[in-house]
């Protein structure tokens, strides 16, 4: 909305600016003298001005709202961000969920070779990294899935 404060400084400060003084064209200095012509003029720009310009600028990008689950998720796709919604925890507390956090990590191929060179391992086949966490060692792809740590990626490990 439009403040009547606005529209009289829109209106008066042209002629404050320019030492015009608004009076009878019969005045005694032609040069500070305005006709009324001119001043409706000055006046009928000044208002147009105000009453078209724009408060807020065109380009300007308003907060989105989502009215569903999958609408949030779908902007949250578009962004950049492929997590799934997931937090992945690559320090789990329980022995269990160690285990279960080093299996999905023995399906990815770039965590796997990294948990191989780390381990002095020379062809870590999925099979071989499996039966080595379900023998009870987690902590080598444990290691290698917090160097790969990606929030926003799938599964939390950046795979590339």
């Amino acid at each position: 909305m439009l403040h009547l404060k606005y529209i009289f400084f829109a209106v008066t400060l042209p002629f404050l600016a320019a030492g015009f003084q608004l009076g009878d064209t019969k005045s005694t200095s032609k040069a500070t003298a305005v006709t009324r012509r001119a001043a409706l003029g000055i006046v009928g720009g000044a208002a147009l001005a105000v009453l078209v310009a724009d408060p807020q600028p065109s380009n300007a990008i308003p907060e989105q709202k989502f009215y569903s689950s999958n609408a949030r998720n779908m902007a949250r796709l578009n962004s950049g961000d492929q997590s799934g919604g997931s937090v992945y925890d690559n320090n789990p507390s329980s022995p269990g969920a160690a285990k279960r956090r080093a299996l999905q990590g023995c399906k990815i191929s770039s965590t796997r070779n990294l948990a191989a060179e780390e381990a002095g391992i020379r062809n870590l086949t999925e099979r071989d990294c499996n039966l080595r966490v379900l023998g009870g060692d987690s902590e080598f792809m444990l290691k290698a899935m917090r160097a790969l740590s990606c929030p926003t990626c799938p599964f939390g490990i950046d795979a590339t």
